[in-house]
C-alpha cells in the first residue's frame, strides 16, 4: 500500500484492437469480379476491362468473342467494334499458377448503354473547383494500383471546372471559352483533353466528362448553352465515354421550371442525349439533381442514370475554399 502511495497510479494502455476487416483480401487463385453484362452502341468503340483477382501474372480468354472484337491476353482488355445489333454470349477464363477461373458474360449490342450500376470515381467531393490533369491521371492510377478495377470500378469522371471560368481571379481559370468555331476551350489546368482521356483508356478504365445546359455551370464556368450540339461533338472528339448534365444556371432561364411544365421541356430540347446517340462513338449521360428526380425518374429517355440525393455533406472539410 506504501509503495503505491509513493509511487502513484500507473496507467497500463490497453493492447490497441485488432482492425476488423469485412471483406478480406482476395487469394492466389484467379477470381473473376464485376458485371455480367455490358451493353454498347452498333459501330462504337467498345472498351471493357475484365475484372479479375488473384496472385500476377494473370492470363486473360474470352471464348465466343464476336468478330469485330480483340481480347489482350496480358491485361484481359476486350475492344473493338460491333457494326450489328445483337447479343453475344460469352465466357470469360483469366488463370494464374494457382489454377483457372471462368465467368459467363454477356455482350447487349443496341441503344441500351447503362445494363449494370456505373462504379468509379468523380472529382467534386475532394477537389471541387481544384481539379487538375495531373489529378486525374492521378486517380486513374490509384484506381489501378489499388486494384479497384479487379473489382468492377471502372469511370474517372471530371466534374465541374474544367471549362474557362469567365471573371476568375485565378489566372489558370481564364481565357477565351470558345474557339474562333465556338468550341468550348479548357482552362489552362487541363492542356490536352484529348490526351487525358487516352491516358485513362490505356489502363483500361473509362473517361468521363461535365456540363450544363445553362450558360454557366454551378461552379461558374463554362457551360453549354445554345451549344449543345457542338459541345457533345467536342467531347466525342476527345474520346470521353460519360457525361454529367448538371442544370445548374438553366433554372434562370426558364419561367416554370416545375414538374411538368417547363424545366423538362426545355431540358428535352437542350439535352445532349439524343446528340451523343448520332455519333459513332457511345457517351453515357447522367443528370445532376438541379433538374429534380421526379422529372427524370418520369423520363428514363433523357439519361442513362439520375442523380437520388443532394451532396454528401462533411467532404469539403479541407484545407481548400470551395469557390475562386
Amino acid at each position: 500500500m506504501l509503495a503505491a502511495r509513493l509511487l502513484g497510479t500507473v496507467t497500463v494502455p490497453a493492447p490497441a484492437a485488432e482492425p476488423l476487416i469485412l471483406t478480406p483480401r482476395p487469394g492466389p487463385s484467379p477470381r473473376i469480379n464485376g458485371p455480367k453484362i455490358f451493353g454498347v452502341r452498333p459501330g462504337s468503340p467498345l472498351l471493357f476491362k475484365i475484372p479479375a483477382s488473384g496472385e500476377r501474372p494473370l492470363r486473360y480468354g474470352a471464348k465466343g468473342l464476336p468478330e469485330g472484337l480483340v481480347v489482350d491476353a496480358a491485361t484481359g482488355q476486350i475492344t473493338g467494334r460491333l457494326e450489328h445489333p445483337g447479343t453475344h454470349d460469352l465466357v470469360f477464363d483469366v488463370s494464374n499458377a494457382h489454377g483457372t477461373a471462368s465467368r459467363p458474360f454477356r455482350i447487349v449490342c443496341g441503344e441500351t448503354l447503362a445494363l449494370t450500376p456505373h462504379m468509379g470515381w468523380n472529382s467534386w467531393y475532394v477537389w471541387e473547383n481544384h481539379v487538375t490533369d495531373k489529378i486525374i491521371r492521378d486517380a486513374a492510377d490509384a484506381m489501378v494500383r489499388s486494384r479497384m478495377i479487379d473489382h468492377g470500378y471502372t469511370y474517372v469522371n471530371i466534374d465541374d471546372c474544367w471549362a474557362v471560368k469567365p471573371g476568375a481571379p485565378v489566372s489558370e481559370l481564364g481565357g477565351a471559352p470558345r474557339d474562333a468555331e465556338g468550341r468550348v476551350n479548357p482552362n489552362s489546368r487541363f492542356p490536352d483533353m484529348k490526351a487525358l482521356a487516352e491516358y485513362i483508356h490505356a489502363r483500361g478504365l473509362k473517361a468521363g466528362i461535365y456540363t450544363s445546359p445553362g450558360p454557366l455551370t454551378c461552379g461558374g464556368h463554362v457551360g453549354a448553352y445554345q451549344h449543345e450540339e457542338q459541345d457533345v461533338q467536342r467531347f466525342v472528339e476527345w474520346g470521353y465515354d460519360f457525361l454529367k448534365y448538371n442544370w445548374c444556371s438553366y433554372g434562370q432561364l426558364v419561367k416554370n421550371p416545375g414538374w411538368p411544365g417547363e424545366a423538362l421541356q426545355a431540358d428535352r430540347r437542350h439535352s445532349q442525349t439524343p446528340a451523343a446517340r448520332r455519333r459513332p462513338e457511345p457517351v453515357l449521360v447522367r443528370h445532376g439533381r438541379r433538374l429534380g428526380v421526379g422529372q427524370i425518374g418520369r423520363r428514363p429517355e433523357l439519361a442513362h442514370s439520375r442523380r437520388l440525393r443532394r451532396h454528401v455533406r462533411g467532404y469539403s472539410r479541407g484545407p481548400f475554399p470551395r469557390r475562386l
